[in-house]
């Protein structure tokens, strides 16, 4: 009986640091604009938020980094590759920054949107 008991809440344990970790919220600010809130969903691989400007897949999560991507394949999509890096940092603003690989090779690093976010606790 007390296996069992163990074992179940084990399993709750780590169910719930799995949906803990889930959903990050990041205060953006684009360009020198007022803030606006950005949802990342781990899980679903999405991001979204800041009018539209984030509605981007995740690429990839890291403690350092969130990694969105956007490709012409896709909806209200850029005519090249797009890729957006936010640095993540619990104490200050991390560096937000767009790069365009351009169906020719080249590549444009300073693209929109630019600017810092703060990451907010979670609550």
């Amino acid at each position: 009986m007390a296996g069992w008991l163990r074992f179940f809440a084990a399993c709750s344990f780590a169910l719930a640091s799995s949906m803990a970790h889930a959903e990050i919220k990041l205060l953006c600010s684009i360009a020198g604009r007022a803030p606006t809130i950005i949802t990342i969903d781990e899980q679903a691989k999405t991001a979204e938020g800041g009018e539209g400007l984030f509605d981007k897949k995740v690429f990839k999560v890291t403690d350092k980094a969130v990694w969105l991507i956007k490709d012409k394949d896709e909806p209200n999509a850029p005519p090249d590759l797009m890729i957006t890096v936010i640095a993540r940092s619990n104490d200050q603003a991390g560096a937000l920054k767009t790069i365009v690989i351009h169906d020719s090779g080249t590549i444009q690093d300073t693209a929109y949107p630019y600017g810092e976010c703060w990451q907010q606790k979670a609550q």
